[in-house]
Parts: C-alpha cells; structure tokens; sequence
C-alpha cells in the first residue's frame, strides 16, 4: 500500500508536472491552485505560515515534497516557512522530505565540472538565500529519524515554463542585428538546461527510493548531453520558425572575452564551459527517460502553437 505524498507547491510549474507523473494518493496544500480534488488527491487549504494547515495536511509515514520558493518573501519569511515544515513533519511522523532547490548554488564556482561536492559560492541574493533554506534543513533533521533529500535542478524548461521564452521571443520578432551579436558572443557556451520531465523523473525517484536519505543532495541537468549548448538551440528555435540562419558568417567571440563580459555584468556563472554531472543520481539508480534533443523539440513546438493561439 502506498503511503501518501504530500506536494507543497503543486500549483508551479514543476508542480503541475509531478502531480501528473504519480500515481500515489496526492496530499496537496492549496493556496491560489487552480488543481481541483480528486479521489486520489486531497486539496488542504492554506500556506507554509499556517501551521494548522500543515498539520492537516501531512500524514504520518508520508514523503513531503516541498517545492515552494517565496521569491516576493526575505530570507527570513522563507527560513520561518521551513522551520513551520520540518517541525510539523516531525510532529506528524513524516517519513522524508524532498526538497527542490536549484544547482546554481554553485554561483561563482570555477570549476568546469560541477558535482555535489563542489564548494558552493553563492553570488547573487538568490543563490544565498536558496543555499541558507538548504543549510536550516539539513541543520534542523540533523539526527533525526525525519529523512532529507534535496534536487537541485539546473535551469528547468518545459510547457508552461520560462526558460528560453526570451530566447524564443527574440530570434521570432527581435532586431536581427542583436540576434546576430548575441549567436557571435554565446556561440557554443553551454545552456545548463534541463527536462522539466528529466526533473520530475527524479523527484519521483526520490520519494520512491526505498533506503534511508539522510541529507543528501543531487544533481540533475541535461549537461551530459553536449547539444545543451547556445547555437544548438538556438538553431533549433530558428528551424522551428522556419527563420533563415544569418546571412553572415558568424564570428565566434573568445570564451576569455566573454567570461569578462558576465563577469562585468555582474552574472553568477561567469565560466562558459561549465556543465554540472548527474552522476551520483544515476549511480542510486536513477534512468533518464527523456532526451535532451527531443525534449527541447518537443518544447520549441509546443511554445510555438502557443504563440499562434
């Protein structure tokens, strides 16, 4: 029999996603959700400040899937958010929380390989407020019998998302010359893209996961595919928009000059060859079922039918 999984942020974009992906009794807290109750999911009005609430809705022996980020929140309204959690799941008898959180932690990391080992340097007030929700985890299930899982998703596209909108956008109807400028400047950088399907995939594991997970975090990119790269995609979305490639030869920018570029600019990830490694996943046993090539087709063709409706 399986036990309940309880999803915190289901209405969201990945949310919305795993909700379709198990087939386990769904425990959902409903805030502005436009999901409806079902015989297999359960809707509990209310948020992670309504301890009440939370109280309803986790079950004893249940998985929480927490993938709740309060962008409009401090650091302080999103660490009390994740105290209410893990005290209410103790108090309950949750079996595990798995937590979303995101890859770029790593911020200004060098490295070109990123792994979980990888010393994280956050950057920018997203990584750092992102790396204290994950650091207020780990410290508050710290030798407790409340078990701990944390994904961290590289940049997550898919229907209904918003990474490579833009990019879309701008090769369908932006100046050509800023078009151009911009294939010259990125030229083969990698995108850091992942499946939103690869991703729920993996959360999906990760509740299933039938040995204890005391703290660990895992990757999850499509980086291992080298296609996950600027011009790949961007000659994708212009195939799909049946838009000609540039009728000049593009000329490629030195990755040495466009790291200072991101560097000036203030971005976190300031190394062009940086890709981040699934592989710890993969060896507890974790299947990619979705290809990066497909994927991203699949994606550009939906967005595309969107944009003409």
């Amino acid at each position: 029999m399986h036990q309940d999984v309880v999803i915190i942020g289901a209405s969201g974009f990945i949310g919305r996603h795993l909700v379709k992906k198990c087939d386990q009794p769904l425990r959902l807290l409903s805030h502005k959700s436009a999901i409806t109750a079902s015989e297999r999911v359960t809707l509990v009005q209310g948020d992670l400040f309504d301890v009440e609430s939370l109280q309803k809705l986790i079950t004893s022996g249940s998985t929480v899937v927490n993938l709740v980020y309060l962008s409009q929140g401090t650091l302080e309204d999103n660490l009390r958010a994740i105290a209410n959690l893990v005290q209410v799941c103790r108090a309950q008898g949750a079996k595990r929380i798995v937590h979303c959180s995101t890859a770029v932690i790593c911020g200004r990391a060098m490295e070109d390989v990123i792994t979980e080992e990888t010393m994280d340097q956050p950057f920018d007030s997203y990584e750092k407020v992102k790396c204290a929700i994950e650091k207020a985890l780990l410290d508050q299930t710290k030798e407790q019998a409340l078990e701990l899982a944390i994904l961290r998703p590289t940049c997550v596209f898919g229907p209904h998302g918003k990474n490579l909108v833009m990019l879309f956008n701008d090769l369908s109807s932006g100046a050509n010359y800023r078009n151009y400028l911009k294939s010259c400047l990125y030229n083969n950088r990698t995108m850091n893209l992942v499946s939103v399907n690869n991703v729920v995939s993996a959360l999906a594991f990760l509740i299933e996961y039938n040995r204890p997970l005391h703290g660990e975090r895992f990757i999850i990119s499509d980086d291992e595919n080298l296609e996950n790269n600027f011009r790949y995609v961007e000659k994708a979305i212009l195939e799909i928009i049946k838009k000609p490639d540039y009728q000049f030869p593009r000329a490629t920018c030195p990755e040495s000059i466009l790291s200072l570029i991101v560097r000036a600019a203030k971005k976190s990830n300031i190394n062009p060859r940086r890709r981040f490694m699934t592989a710890k996943l993969e060896k507890m046993g974790w299947k990619r079922e979705f290809s990066f090539p497909d994927e991203l087709r699949q994606f550009l063709e939906w967005y595309n039918r969107e944009k003409k409706n």
